[in-house]
This record gives structure tokens, C-alpha cells and sequence, in this order.
């Protein structure tokens, strides 16, 4: 989650050591050394690309053990980071852009680092004190950030690197193993430098490299790319450690540990640091060249920086980078120039397999065309045959069905004649009858017209009967209402008579 107030939280105990590297320079011998302590809380590699799926089962995977490390046999790298860990994976605040995308500001070597990466470092810095340890944060793609992590952060800067040879010989054995991971640092850090000019014109001046172990223009854009790094990182870190020297002189490795020790408080052991050496392919068109190369470039190297200590630390790199290469030249050139013409009729045979591999490919995948047509092919046929099964099926059935009907319609077909023939008889016995019929029909008929007539006359005579009835009973109302109006002027009259007599 997101912290509040972040400059004080970094206050708040023990100020973190920060150890700044490049790949392939013994520095997760050099984490393990800081992560025994028990004062100490130390993060690997904290823009490492893994953290962005990082899991409880991918913590426990990657281990020393899981390749061809070379590490020192200890708990798994990313363990510290198990109690930042989101339900899901990966960190809260953790970007994808952090390793390689963002590996120097966008304004070049003195640039800030952007708020996102600040908040992380800060997160894990909070982690770090909440449990009460000196947090140790280490990376191998923070070069490019070095100076712009002591502006944001206080505590103290360590510097770790070896022999560049050494270095490029282990990224070669890699590259040998089927690695090419260590190779494409370089490419990927440079892409997330391009905001830099030196960064940018060393890309375009190298632009044909191959990005491969046997290549001198691939070697030469390592060296260049890291004497540039290196010479800012000696400019700007507290502490600078050269792992050969560590191996081979007792009092630079007495004097690390003791400013290292009370940095994080509680006594370190280095006297196990070793040197070693792996491999190298890389063979120069001209030995002289290469060498005048390297060092006209750092003239414009040396322009970059403002402290003389950091040109002769340097130049001192660069000196020790040719009396190895030199040295390894003179006991394995032979042998190397041995094994790259093996490779080159190696390659020129694998070229030839590559080329019958790819016309046997190409005849594979037009027979596999073919068995697709012809499946297909079968497929539809397949489809076909059933779909004619089913129509046959359904054909046979409704013959069968066909069959039956035709049998129940010649039954009918008889019974139907039979009918035919009875009602032919019943027909001509109807025709006489309809004959007799007919002749009685006429009598009828006539008799019929008489009784209508008849019907008629009755009707009239009715009608006039019914007016003289109406008329009768109308008189007889007339009459009936006159003799009642009659009457009651009697009673009335003899009424008035009783009257005048009672008076009296």
C-alpha cells in the first residue's frame, strides 16, 4: 500500500546500505555475506523482473540450486520480500518498467527517480525498520540510477564490481549453456538509457553487434557500456568494492569489513571471496584496434565525470580488463581460434541440416496439407455416407409404410364396389319409386293449389269479420260508457233530492 510520509519512515531506524552492481559480479555472494546478520533485513535484487509474478511457490523455486548460478547454496533469493507479497502476485508497488525500461532517468544520468520507484524503495525501507533491521537493498540494473537513489534516500552507497574480462567470461559461459539472458542486459539497459547521450551515440556507433558471446562488437558495447557506469558509480558511491581485490589483499578486505560491519552493525566475514574465471569466445579482427578503441572511448568517458579519482578508477579498470584479456589471449587464443573454426564448420555443417531440415519441413507440412485435405476429404464423405444411410433408412420405411397403405386401399377399393353395386340396385328401385311418386305428386299438387285458393278466400272473409267485430265492440263501448254517465247523473240527481228533503 502506498506510504505516508516517507522521508520520515526512512528516519525512522537505521539508515538503509544500498550495494549497487552489474550482472555476473559476485554479488549475490556479497548479498548472502549482508543477509546472514542477524541486524539486517536484505532484499535481492529489488527490481529483479521476477517480482512482478512473484508467488509463495515461485518464492521457494528460485533458489541457487535452479540453474547454473554459481551462487552460495542459501534459502531462496526472494524471501524477504514474502510478507509484501499481494493476494494474487507480485508487489503492491512494484512496476514492470523498474529492471530495464527505467534503468537510468529520462534525463540521463543525473536525472530523479520517477515517484513510483521512490514509493517501492521506500516501501521496502518501512518493511525493513517495522521489524527492526538495518535495511540492505541490492540490484544489478541500478547503475543508472545510482546518483539519483543518494538524492532520494539517505544511508550509505556501496559499489560492487570485479574484472570486466572476468565479468564478460561469465557472461560467455552463460551464453555457452544456452544462457543468452546476461548478453541481453547490456541491450536491454542501454534501450532504458536512451535519454543519455553517450548512451545513445555508443548504440548507434555499435548498431551491427550480433548480441552474441563470439562477437567483438557485442564485447566491446559491454566494456564501453559498463566503464561508463562504473566511472559515475565511483564518482558517487561511499564505499567501492572490487571483489579481486577483496580475494587478494588482506587489508582492503580487513578495512571493507570493518566499515561494512559498522554500517550494519555486527561483524562481517569476506576472507571466503575467490576469484575466478569462466570463459571467453570473443576473438578481435585486430588486437591493436580493439585496444585504441577502448581507448579513445574513454577520453569521452572520462569528459562525463568531474572528479579525477573517478578517471584514474577507470582507467585502472581498463588496465586490468586488457592484462586479463591479454593473458587470456596468450594461453587460449590458440585453442579459442581452434574451437571457432570447429564452430564455424560446426555452424556451416548446422546450416546445411538447417536447410534439409527446412526442405523436409516444408515437404512435412505439404503432406500434412495433403493428410489435412484428405481428411477433410473423409470427413465430408463420411458425412455423406451417413446422410444417405439416413435418407435409404427413411426411404425403406416409408416404402414399407407405402407398401401397407396400398394393401388397405385395395381392401377399401373392394368394399367401395360392393357399396357401388348395392347402390346402384337401390338407385333404379329409387328411379320407380320417384316415377309413382311423381304421378301422385301432380294430384297433390293440384289439390294443393285448390286449398290455397280455398286458404285465401277464408282469409278474406276472416279479415272482414274481424273489422265488423271490432266495430261492434266498439259500439257496444260507446254505448256502455253513455248509459254509465246516464246512471250516475240519476244518482247524483236523487242525491241532491235526499238532500234538500233531510234539510228540511
Amino acid at each position: 500500500m502506498p506510504l505516508k510520509g516517507i522521508g520520515s519512515q526512512v528516519g525512522s531506524g537505521e539508515p538503509p546500505l544500498f550495494v549497487h552492481s552489474s550482472y555476473r559480479t559476485s554479488s549475490t555472494w556479497f548479498w548472502s555475506k549482508l543477509r546472514a546478520k542477524p541486524t539486517v533485513l536484505a532484499y535481492c535484487e529489488i527490481f529483479n523482473e521476477a517480482l512482478a509474478k512473484l508467488t509463495c511457490e515461485t518464492i521457494e523455486a528460485q533458489h541457487a540450486d535452479s540453474w547454473a548460478s554459481g551462487h552460495p547454496s542459501v534459502a531462496p533469493y526472494f524471501l524477504e520480500f514474502l510478507p509484501l507479497l499481494t493476494k494474487e502476485q507480485g508487489l503492491p508497488l512494484y512496476d514492470r518498467s523498474m529492471p530495464f525500461a527505467r534503468f537510468m532517468p529520462d534525463d540521463g544520468m543525473g536525472g530523479a527517480l520517477s515517484a513510483a520507484e521512490t514509493e517501492y524503495v521506500a516501501s521496502l525501507i518501512a518493511n525493513a525498520h517495522a521489524c527492526g533491521k538495518v535495511p540492505v537493498l541490492t540490484d544489478t540494473s541500478t547503475l543508472g540510477r545510482l546518483q539519483a537513489f543518494k538524492q532520494a534516500f539517505p544511508g550509505r552507497t556501496i559499489f560492487l564490481h570485479r574484472n570486466l574480462f572476468h565479468q564478460w567470461a561469465s557472461y560467455s559461459k552463460q551464453w555457452v549453456l544456452g544462457n543468452q539472458y546476461f548478453i541481453w542486459t547490456t541491450e536491454w539497459a542501454m534501450a532504458g538509457s536512451q535519454g543519455d547521450p553517450f548512451v545513445r551515440h555508443l548504440d548507434e556507433f555499435f548498431a551491427k553487434r550480433r548480441r552474441a558471446a563470439d562477437d567483438e562488437q557485442t564485447f566491446l558495447t559491454f566494456v564501453l557500456f559498463h566503464l561508463y557506469l562504473y566511472a559515475h558509480a565511483l564518482e558517487n558511491a561511499d564505499l567501492v568494492l572490487d571483489v579481486d581485490a577483496l580475494a587478494a589483499d588482506a587489508t582492503i578486505r580487513t578495512e571493507a569489513e570493518r566499515q561494512v560491519g559498522e554500517w550494519i552493525g555486527a561483524p562481517i566475514d569476506l576472507s571466503d571471496c575467490r576469484p575466478h574465471f569462466e570463459l571467453s569466445l570473443v576473438a578481435c579482427r585486430s588486437n591493436s584496434a580493439m585496444v585504441d578503441t577502448i581507448e579513445q572511448f574513454l577520453k569521452l568517458i572520462a569528459a562525463t565525470v568531474h572528479t579525477t579519482a573517478a578517471v584514474a578508477g577507470i582507467e585502472e579498470m581498463k588496465d586490468a580488463l586488457l592484462r586479463e584479456w591479454e593473458r587470456n589471449d596468450f594461453y587460449a587464443g590458440a585453442l579459442r581460434r581452434h574451437h571457432l573454426s570447429h564452430v564455424a564448420k560446426t555452424a556451416e555443417q548446422a546450416a546445411e541440416w538447417q536447410a534439409e531440415r527446412e526442405t523436409l519441413a516444408t515437404q512435412l507440412k505439404d503432406l500434412e496439407g495433403r493428410h489435412e485435405d484428405l481428411c477433410a476429404t473423409h470427413q465430408a464423405l463420411t458425412s455423406e455416407a451417413a446422410s444417405l444411410r439416413e435418407t435409404i433408412s427413411a426411404l425403406s420405411a416409408a416404402g414399407q409404410a407405402a407398401d401397407t397403405r396400398v394393401k388397405e386401399l385395395e381392401a377399401r377399393h373392394g368394399e367401395l364396389r360392393d357399396a357401388y353395386a348395392a347402390l346402384s340396385a337401390d338407385a333404379a328401385g329409387l328411379r320407380e319409386t320417384v316415377g309413382t311418386l311423381s304421378a301422385h305428386g301432380e294430384a297433390a299438387a293440384a289439390r294443393l293449389q285448390d286449398a290455397e285458393t280455398r286458404y285465401a278466400a277464408l282469409q278474406n272473409e276472416y279479415e272482414t269479420l274481424d273489422r265488423e267485430v271490432t266495430a261492434l265492440r266498439e259500439a257496444a263501448a260507446a254505448a256502455a260508457a253513455r248509459a254509465h254517465e246516464e246512471a250516475v247523473a240519476q244518482v247524483k240527481a236523487r242525491s241532491r233530492g235526499v238532500a234538500r228533503i233531510w234539510r228540511r
